[in-house]
């Protein structure tokens, strides 16, 4: 039997994954509490929410290159128990997961997920680097829910592609307004251990000569301090905040409005992928929820 909270609420919401370590989230709403809403009692087992829209995303983590790309929202849930669709433990990705446990607020989750690759190709300052292969990963994630903050903290291990741990802590409000508007606001900061790290934004020694021979033929995408090897120790990954407003438009469907702003740590921030430290982004679509 489903309680009035769960009859109301939103599920959760995000974007596709852009890039191996990039996530623009409209996560707040995902577990808005809709309860003013006065919708009328669930009888169905599935929860449904599909819907896409359009997002202006960096092309990689560290990128200066944006591109503009549609990109699909939205989660498949089963009795409140298990999901389709974005992984809440940092993987940046989608996946399908349970919520083992369940009590008052809280819930603990477990997830398979999938992020997408990152071929050398996607951006000028990725000249010379081996493609990074999808990754598939497994995961843990504990969420806090009272309606007004919500919280998460997960981690991932990724199992291929010589991927290591990622890790994610985020904390948010949620008001609603007027009966007919969601808005939220959330802080994030992602962590990665040293084989992760230096999967994202390392240099080995044979990419660092591969770059080294580009530039001295002239390769104009590489500056010359990029044929460098750079192996950076695990830690603070990025920081960020997003906003993220939600209107009910007519019956069943909703626009999506949100912009993210993160920003690099020291240590990811010094490698020679990096061409900006500032990561911002931005997205609108339209939402159908059933």
């Amino acid at each position: 039997m489903h309680t009035l909270e769960e009859k109301t609420r939103l599920p959760r919401l995000g974007s596709a994954f852009l890039g191996t370590t990039l996530l623009i989230t409209v996560a707040s709403i995902l577990a808005a509490n809709l309860d003013a809403q006065e919708q009328p009692p669930r009888t169905s087992n599935w929860d449904i929410a599909l819907g896409a829209g359009t997002v202006v995303v960096p092309r990689y983590l560290g990128s200066d290159e944006y591109w503009v790309l549609p990109f699909p929202m939205g989660q498949v849930t089963y009795r409140g128990r298990i999901y389709v669709g974005p992984t809440t433990n940092g993987t940046m990705g989608g996946g399908i997961g349970s919520y083992l446990v369940r009590t008052g607020p809280f819930r603990l989750a477990a997830e398979m997920g999938l992020a997408m690759d990152r071929p050398a190709d996607r951006a000028d300052a990725l000249a010379g680097m081996t493609d990074r292969a999808a990754l598939g990963t497994a995961g843990l994630s504990l969420l806090y829910d009272d309606g007004l903050i919500h919280s998460t903290m997960g981690i991932a291990r990724g199992l291929n592609d010589h991927a290591g741990y990622l890790g994610t802590a985020r904390i948010g409000v949620t008001c609603v307004f007027w009966r007919r508007v969601v808005a939220t606001a959330d802080g994030s900061a992602n962590f990665a251990n040293a084989r992760q790290m230096r999967r994202e934004l390392g240099v080995s020694d044979v990419e660092a000569a591969s770059r080294g021979a580009l530039i001295a033929a002239g390769d104009r995408r590489l500056r010359p301090s990029d044929a460098i090897v750079y192996k950076p120790d695990g830690g603070l990954m990025q920081v960020g905040g997003t906003l993220t407003m939600l209107v009910s438009v007519t019956g069943p469907w909703w626009l999506v409005a949100f912009g993210d702003e993160s920003w690099l740590a020291n240590q990811p921030a010094s490698s020679p992928l990096v061409r900006s430290r500032n990561q911002g982004a931005a997205g609108l679509g339209i939402l159908w929820r059933r």
